[in-house]
């Protein structure tokens, strides 16, 4: 609890946060960048290893990188996480391995429960559980910001629905 309190807080305080992952851990990248743009905040993610190193090389001290691994030891998101703390961003990660190599260069690590083999990448239950963490961050931030969020959201909201016939 204490973590995702310290996550809450950093991400209201970020001016821009980069979610990173590979393979599957990239489609939870992707569903927190819908989540927190509908409410206003500067993100991105990028499905391409080199866009993302990249991207985390230009990262600032007031920015926040988020690196998503099941494992931990995705040797890509390691590198990438290790640029934004180079050029100075925070670095949360979630992860389910507590003692990971991700877990060691991050300010704030985030856990999640489910369990699967080394063989056995993106089973749903990994899957699930990372997109809780997401929503649980996504639900307290939303929280916090309620009056801004809730016009924010109510904005996106209007421009998208504008799109069904």
């Amino acid at each position: 609890i204490k973590e995702v309190e310290k996550a809450v807080n950093l991400l209201i305080k970020s001016r821009k946060i980069c979610f990173f992952g590979a393979a599957v851990s990239q489609l939870t990248a992707q569903d927190a960048v819908y989540k927190f743009l509908r409410i206003g905040f500067d993100v991105s993610t990028y499905s391409d290893y080199h866009i993302q190193l990249m991207q985390a090389s230009l990262l600032t001290e007031s920015d926040v990188a988020v690196g998503i691994s099941f494992s931990g030891s995705t040797k890509d998101t390691i590198d990438i996480l290790s640029a934004a703390k180079k050029a100075g961003a925070k670095i949360m990660s979630i992860t389910h391995h507590a003692k990971s190599p991700i877990a060691k260069i991050s300010d704030i690590v985030l856990l999640h429960g489910s369990k699967e083999g080394p063989l056995e990448g993106g089973l749903i239950p990994s899957k699930v559980s990372q997109l809780i963490v997401i929503d649980v961050l996504y639900n307290a931030v939303y929280a916090r910001m309620k009056e801004t969020a809730s016009r924010k959201k109510e904005i996106t909201s209007k421009i998208i629905s504008e799109r069904l016939q």
